[in-house]
């Protein structure tokens, strides 16, 4: 296959990836997502679909917009992971970029990788409240629980990405 070609295929994934999992997400809700709407950026009509439901006028918070542009590419600019490298494994066999990200998606979905976000979700179903919050820390300090969500393992002192999350946070909230 031609280079532009694959280069056309990885636009079409990107571009409907938001799409996918504004879908997903109104699946689970029981609610009509909104079609994408083409004048926006990525983020901006990810947060469209999201929320928007029947009305075409709707506009998200552009804080908000720009929170979550920062975030995927925070996310997408990170290290050799496990994802990135399963798609890079694949493709260098001849594979289309279709199986490569196939491939990549079902590394995602281990515990120990896109998993983690998943766990994080439960711990935080598990605390229930700001008020069980105290007791959910010191059953992390005596080593009774583990807590998600914090640092990754690659970085054994500083996530390089905390100072521009924090940012990110300060200016949303």
């Amino acid at each position: 296959r031609s280079h532009d070609v694959q280069d056309k295929q990885i636009v079409r994934i990107i571009g409907k990836m938001t799409t996918l999992a504004a879908h997903a997400y109104h699946r689970n809700t029981g609610r009509t997502p909104a079609h994408p709407n083409q004048t926006m950026g990525y983020a901006e009509n990810f947060l469209y679909m999201l929320d928007a439901g029947l009305d075409p006028n709707h506009r998200p918070n552009p804080r908000l917009a720009k929170a979550l542009d920062v975030m995927f590419l925070l996310h997408a600019e990170h290290e050799m992971n496990c994802s990135t490298a399963a798609a890079r494994h694949l493709a260098s066999s001849g594979v289309d970029v279709y199986s490569a990200v196939a491939g990549a998606v079902g590394a995602l979905y281990g515990p120990l990788h896109g998993g983690a976000n998943e766990a994080v979700l439960k711990m935080l179903a598990r605390i229930g409240n700001k008020e069980a919050i105290p007791a959910f820390l010191k059953r992390v300090k005596d080593k009774k629980e583990k807590m998600f969500g914090f640092g990754h393992r690659v970085y054994k002192n500083f996530d390089p990405r905390a100072n521009v999350i924090r940012e990110v946070a300060e200016e949303v909230f």
